[in-house]
């Protein structure tokens, strides 16, 4: 189980990383306040969700460690 806790955390860290991939791709449109504006408040919420959701990262690791 030691393993599928590992791989959930490394995936978990891959949703953040495609969450600011997605804000990056926002510098790649010049003068685009309003894009920039839409994409941070479309990361924000996913963020919060997550983190202040029902069912939060800490629940599902803590959920896996005790299968461990």
């Amino acid at each position: 189980m030691a393993k599928i806790s590992k791989k959930i955390e490394s995936n978990i860290e891959q949703i953040y990383d495609c969450l600011y991939d997605i804000k990056d791709l926002t510098t790649t449109v010049e003068d685009d306040y309003e894009l920039e504006s839409l994409v941070d408040e479309f990361v924000e919420q996913v963020e919060e969700s997550i983190a202040e959701g029902n069912i939060t990262i800490e629940a599902l690791l803590d959920r896996f460690k005790n299968l461990e």
